[in-house]
């Protein structure tokens, strides 16, 4: 992450505030990060977070063009859901990706969505919902694709083949496709994914006819 740190969390911490009444503090722990609340949280303030964050990002104080992950909206999210806020952190994390769909439509550029599609999907898994994870970590892996030199390195790979089970040939293959689309790579990686499973689809047999 390029962006300012200590901004992100100063954001992060305003933006919580909207929902709890009392005391936030982020604690440093190497490269994670814990937070203490204090007072009660008001659900009646997710609506104003949001708001605040969306309005931080679009006048570029969160830059998603020039950084998706361990952003404040990231920050925010993973703080909700180490207290046991899943379905709140779930909310978040589902914003955030929207907002980036959106921006990209607003301004005509591209944003890389991996980070948000891989927290996105691991909110999911908190919330039970195993197949959208698997879903947006595809997603989040033909993203990587994109700007990794090897996606095998990243943390939508590692999840895939650890969590998921998918096997390393399957994502090999989905690999050459994406990196195939590297010059006209779409804003959206689920045409990739969409136009790759129609690729792979097993041939159409007309079904036999029953002997009468």
């Amino acid at each position: 992450m390029t962006q300012d740190a200590d901004a992100q969390y100063s954001i992060a911490r305003k933006a919580l505030q909207k929902l709890f009444l009392g005391d936030i503090n982020f604690i440093q722990l190497g490269g994670a990060f814990q937070v203490n609340f204090a007072g009660a949280l008001q659900l009646q303030g997710l609506e104003d977070c949001i708001s605040f964050l969306t309005k931080e990002t679009k006048e570029n104080r969160i830059n998603l063009f020039e950084a998706t992950d361990g952003n404040a909206w990231v920050i925010v999210s993973q703080s909700l859901s180490r207290i046991g806020l899943k379905v709140i952190a779930l909310q978040v994390s589902e914003k955030y990706l929207e907002l980036c769909y959106s921006l990209q439509i607003e301004r005509n550029a591209r944003i890389h969505k991996g980070g948000p599609f891989y927290w996105l999907a691991e909110r999911m898994q908190e919330n039970n919902d195993g197949v959208g994870a698997l879903g947006c970590l595809l997603l989040a892996y033909i993203d990587d694709v994109k700007i990794y030199a090897d996606a095998r390195t990243t943390p939508a790979y590692q999840r895939l083949t650890g969590t998921y089970g998918v096997s390393p040939e399957l994502l090999e293959k989905l690999t050459k496709y994406a990196e195939s689309k590297k010059s006209k790579f779409p804003f959206y990686p689920e045409e990739i994914l969409v136009g790759w499973e129609l690729e792979n689809l097993p041939a159409h047999r007309p079904a036999k006819r029953r002997r009468k």
